[in-house]
């Protein structure tokens, strides 16, 4: 079998295509490009999106499968004033390039990353040093955070209004109860029942069932 032709796609998108290549076309150029295959309909999108797009605020790409470590290392190099991010469900896969990208985004007030996996005690750690602006975060379906990563966050990030742990198997329900009294927190897992547990004035626990309460 002879050994597969390499394709644009393959060389590097920040470093050889984004800078080297794609400014060289017209825009008709890369709509043509983007029409030809599902892969460059996915690298002229993210073109435009990260490197096009100056001084972006709010950035949503939950779901989008194209968005991969080297979209995350472009837009790191690119996108300097973020203030709120939702890359739940994506494909990033260099905990490395997440962390290089959280001591980045000093801005952050708002960070989505559910069921991302690579998000670790060690992401929380580079949030907690460098977004002090931090007022919400979702990490929900997380199966690597720990206590000890949640401590180091509501302990750096003194602006931290809510946090988002339904589907996270190493936290505790008394850990959850216990942060409650510095921090709202939306689910956590009770013996296979889900709970809403709630802030108030008074820092007295309430529990119930109920669907989401808070918006994300």
């Amino acid at each position: 079998m002879e050994p597969k032709s390499p394709q644009l796609v393959d060389l590097l998108w920040n470093d050889i295509i984004f800078q080297y290549i794609f400014p060289l076309l017209s825009i008709r150029d890369l709509y043509r490009l983007r029409a030809t295959s599902k892969s460059y309909k996915e690298l002229v999108e993210a073109y435009f999106f990260i490197v096009h797009a100056k001084n972006l605020r709010v950035l949503k790409l939950n779901n989008c499968t194209w968005f991969t470590s080297g979209c995350l290392e472009a837009l790191t190099l690119h996108q300097h004033h973020l203030e709120n991010i939702d890359f739940s469900n994506t494909c990033i896969g260099d905990h490395n390039t997440m962390n290089m990208f959280l001591k980045k985004s000093k801005h952050l007030s708002k960070i989505h990353v559910e069921n991302v996996q690579i998000i670790t005690d060690e992401s929380l750690f580079y949030i907690g040093q460098h977004c002090p602006l931090l007022r919400k975060i979702n990490i929900r379906q997380n199966f690597h955070v720990t206590e000890k990563g949640i401590r180091l966050l509501l302990n750096a990030c003194k602006k931290l209004d809510m946090v988002y742990l339904r589907l996270c198997p190493s936290l505790s329900y008394n850990f959850i109860q216990e942060i409650s009294k510095q921090v709202r927190v939306d689910k956590c897992n009770v013996t296979n029942e889900f709970f809403t547990i709630v802030k108030f004035p008074t820092r007295q626990h309430n529990l119930f069932p109920a669907d989401d309460i808070f918006e994300v």
